[in-house]
Order: C-alpha cells, then sequence, then structure tokens
C-alpha cells in the first residue's frame, strides 16, 4: 500500500431498531435522476376505488374517477454504486423467496 494512502479498516455494521420500524405495503415507485446524477428512487401505495353495482352501473363509476391518489410512503437518494448494490441484494431477495416459495410448495406436496 501506499504511504500517502490510509489504510482501510473495516467495522461491522449492526442494524439496531429495525424491528421498531412498520412494515408498509407498497404497489408503486418511480424512479427518477437528479441533476448530480444520483438516483431518486419514490414508493407510495395506491388503492383502488370502492366499485359497486351491475357492470354497467360499475362502468359508470369507473368514468367518474378522474385519478387513483397514490400515497408516498418513502422517498430514497443513492448514488449509483449504493443503487447497483440494492439491485443486487433485490436479485438475491428473489432468488431466495423463489426457494422458500418452492420448498413450501414440496411441503404442501408431501402431505
Amino acid at each position: 500500500m501506499a504511504e500517502d494512502q490510509p489504510e482501510r479498516v473495516e467495522i461491522r455494521a449492526v442494524w439496531v431498531g429495525v424491528e421498531d420500524l412498520p412494515i408498509v405495503f407498497v404497489n408503486q415507485s418511480i424512479g427518477q435522476v437528479d441533476d448530480r446524477g444520483d438516483i431518486i428512487l419514490t414508493f407510495g401505495q395506491a388503492t383502488p376505488p370502492i366499485i359497486l353495482g351491475t357492470p354497467e352501473q360499475q362502468r359508470q363509476q369507473l368514468q367518474d374517477v378522474p385519478f387513483i391518489q397514490v400515497r408516498p410512503v418513502s422517498r430514497l437518494t443513492l448514488s449509483r454504486p449504493r443503487a447497483e448494490e440494492v439491485v443486487r441484494m433485490l436479485q438475491q431477495t428473489l432468488e431466495n423467496q423463489q426457494r422458500m416459495v418452492a420448498a413450501l410448495q414440496a411441503q404442501e406436496g408431501d402431505r
């Protein structure tokens, strides 16, 4: 290592208080890039309107709905390297979820 560069020291990160945060359902998301090139991710929740009645009444009710509100849940900004880490983490989580679902289905089949 060059003398003018400090030695890299790694310190373990421990997540504290995660269990205290609510788990919030999101079904809408937006990705943007700001003027510095950082990535902005916005997550929200949309709830469809209650539509009742006959099919014709339902069609009329839907025509009267100008838009569906999306309530923001969180807004995050990430550098490109951090966004790439999130993409890898999400890919690994999807693979883990797929294995778990397959194992649960296999258990159900054994019953």
